[in-house]
């Protein structure tokens, strides 16, 4: 569906999204450790997690950050796709842990809309709750209307080189395989930068990798998400995108699998505080991803060790698929 004027007019400040209940079981965690690559022990090890961080006392396993930002992103697509519009950023803060037998939800409401040279834009307030009614997570968003993702392409919109089709690896990259990931956080755990060794500034060994089909599926899967976009070639091709993408939170995954295992943010115990990020073009299927990242800051607040990281995603093209920062706490 292609954005119009109509359809813009339509949408008023105070206008609420609803997004789809995800129920956070134990099996559903350890999917989502598997589509992220995430596999902190805060995550899957009650053992770990019967000790203290700091002054958190977390009493078991509890549900990513990110599946929560998974999550929201799910719910903005869905409903700005059906209305021609491309989600372009997402800020989350975390308040409160999702546990095991938590029910979540994401919300959004349309706070303003503003009209640039070249642009139409909407910013959201947006919300997460638990089935208790306790806000989880708190953040904004903003999504852009243009006539099409093919003529957002013209002013460096998400479909520029929207030629469409999945990419064939070159040969000179290495096509993301699951199964050779090292999926025990504990191992080189000695190896990696501590926060007093982390320096602002410095940036982090990457190396490029390859996209798959099956790991943006698995991903989307593992919030539920079906937008066949992600699935169903035929559907894609016919769609202004002129085939299978990947969803924005796809960074969510790369941000592990483009990093060696003694990468620091692999520390177990470290804690995700908050994201933004910002949308720029799709990545998709074949498309060789490299990533560019460092830590900006590094400080104390309330006797808790925070490092504030930035990234940069690139495709094969040198286009960028999306750009953020996150705000971590590090274990002492």
């Amino acid at each position: 569906m292609m954005a119009s004027h109509d359809v813009w007019d339509r949408i008023a400040p105070g206008e609420a999204v609803s997004g789809p209940r995800l129920e956070v079981t134990r099996e559903s965690i350890r999917e989502f450790a598997e589509a992220s690559l995430d596999f902190n022990p805060l995550h899957l090890d009650d053992k770990y997690m019967e000790g203290s961080f700091g002054k958190t006392r977390f009493g078991g396993i509890i549900a990513h950050g990110m599946m929560t930002f998974a999550l929201i992103t799910r719910t903005m697509t869905d409903w700005l796709g059906s209305r021609g519009a491309i989600h372009r950023r997402l800020e989350t803060r975390w308040l409160r842990p999702v546990r095991v037998g938590d029910t979540i939800e994401a919300h959004a409401r349309v706070s303003a809309k503003v009209a640039t040279g070249k642009g139409r834009w909407l910013q959201f307030e947006v919300e997460v709750k638990n089935h208790r009614g306790e806000t989880t997570a708190t953040g904004d968003a903003m999504a852009e209307f243009r006539g099409s993702p093919r003529s957002a392409a013209e002013g460096g919109g998400p479909a520029a080189g929207v030629s469409g089709a999945s990419r064939a690896p070159t040969g000179t990259e290495s096509v993301f395989d699951p199964a050779a990931f090292e999926r025990d956080f504990w191992k080189n755990a000695d190896k990696r930068k501590t926060w007093d060794e982390i320096i602002p500034g410095e940036l982090r060994r990457t190396f490029p990798v390859t996209l798959t089909s099956e790991a943006i599926q698995r991903l989307a899967r593992s919030v539920g998400d079906l937008n066949p976009l992600y699935f169903d070639e035929d559907y894609a091709a016919q769609s202004p995108w002129c085939g299978l993408i990947a969803p924005p939170s796809i960074h969510i995954m790369l941000m592990f699998a483009c990093t060696p295992d003694d990468d620091w943010m692999r520390t177990p115990g470290t804690i995700n505080a908050g994201q933004s990020w910002f949308y720029h073009v799709p990545a998709r299927p074949g498309d060789t991803v490299r990533i560019v990242a460092r830590a900006l800051d590094r400080f104390i607040r309330k006797e808790r060790l925070f490092v504030v990281h930035d990234n940069v995603f690139y495709n094969q093209a040198s286009e960028v698929i999306c750009s953020g920062r996150g705000w971590t706490i590090r274990p002492r």
